[in-house]
């Protein structure tokens, strides 16, 4: 009885050993993938702030332009204009606001 004791211990531990080294493989490899997450991570977080800076910085290019063709657009209407005259410079302030408020 106490070889079959020994035995059964002997195999269960050998199982334990196995089953820890699978545990170690497995550990090791979810470190790897979770490194490969937070580089992943860390790109998509720096391409958002890049894409953030730029839209900031095309908005300021665009906004400039812009106000200068409604302040100018604003200067015509002010002035003696022919109806047709009128209506086109209206469609160039709407286009304008509009393109502002994008």
């Amino acid at each position: 009885y106490h070889s079959i004791l020994e035995q059964e211990v002997s195999e269960r531990t050998h199982d334990l050993v196995q089953v820890n080294k699978d545990l170690a493989v497995e550990i090791i490899e979810r470190k790897r993938i979770e490194l490969e997450l937070q580089e992943a991570k860390d790109i998509a977080v720096e391409a958002n702030k890049s894409k953030s800076e730029f839209l900031a910085n095309i908005s300021h290019e665009i906004r400039t332009p812009l106000n200068a063709i409604i302040n100018f657009t604003e200067l015509c209407l002010d002035t003696h204009t022919t109806p047709e005259q009128k209506e086109h410079l209206d469609y160039v302030w709407f286009s304008a606001h509009h393109l502002l408020r994008l």
